[in-house]
C-alpha cells in the first residue's frame, strides 16, 4: 500500500495532561528537489561553569537551581569548625556561679550551685519548653550542647564525679 502526501509542511501535535505536548513539524518536498539543511539550534546548556569552577545548573525552564552539594559542604565544614572550636568558660566560684559555653556566635550561660550530700554541685539548664526563649537556639541542638556541657565540666571540674542530666539541671554525684 502506497500512501499519497501532497508537498507542503506538516505538523502532529500530542497534547497531554497537565499541559505537556509534543510538537513534531515536517516538510514534504516535491520529487527533485534537495532540501536546505537549516542549522540545529543547541538546546540551552542544563549547567555553566563559572569563575573558580563552580557548576550552575539549571532546570528545563532555565532557572537557576541550587547546588545541593555546595550547599552541603558549607553547612559541613562550619560544623566541624563550631564542634572543634565551642569551649566552656567559668564565672563565679566553687559555691555558685555560671558556666558559659562558647561556639561562635553562641553564648548560653548556665547559672550552677553547690549541692548536698552525695551531690557535688549541679547546673541548672532551661527545659525543653523553655529552651528555645532562654537560649535563641534551636531545640534540635539542645541535647548536643547539654552533653558537651556535661562531659566538658566533669572532665575539667569533676573528674570524681559521675553526671545526671535531667528535665532542668545536671547533677554531679560522687562516685
Amino acid at each position: 500500500m502506497v500512501l499519497f502526501i501532497a508537498p507542503g509542511s506538516y505538523s502532529i501535535e500530542i497534547d497531554y495532561k497537565n499541559s505537556w505536548q509534543h510538537l513534531i513539524e515536517i516538510e514534504k518536498l516535491e520529487e527533485g528537489i534537495v532540501p536546505t539543511v537549516k542549522p540545529i539550534v543547541p538546546a540551552p546548556a542544563e549547567y555553566e561553569i563559572f569563575s573558580g569552577g563552580t557548576i550552575k545548573y539549571r532546570d528545563g525552564f532555565g532557572n537557576f537551581i541550587e547546588n545541593e552539594d555546595i550547599v552541603l559542604r558549607e553547612k559541613v565544614k562550619k560544623d566541624i569548625v563550631r564542634k572543634f572550636s565551642r569551649h566552656i568558660e567559668y564565672k563565679g566560684y566553687f559555691r555558685s556561679g555560671t558556666i558559659i559555653y562558647i561556639d561562635n556566635e553562641v553564648r548560653i550561660e548556665f547559672y550552677h550551685e553547690m549541692g548536698g550530700g552525695n551531690c557535688m554541685f549541679y547546673i541548672d539548664i532551661p527545659t525543653e519548653d523553655q529552651w528555645e526563649a532562654a537560649t535563641k537556639t534551636p531545640l534540635l541542638e539542645r541535647q548536643d550542647i547539654i552533653e558537651f556541657v556535661a562531659a566538658r565540666v566533669k572532665s575539667e571540674q569533676a573528674s570524681n564525679c559521675n553526671y545526671i542530666i535531667e528535665k532542668a539541671s545536671i547533677g554531679f554525684y560522687y562516685k
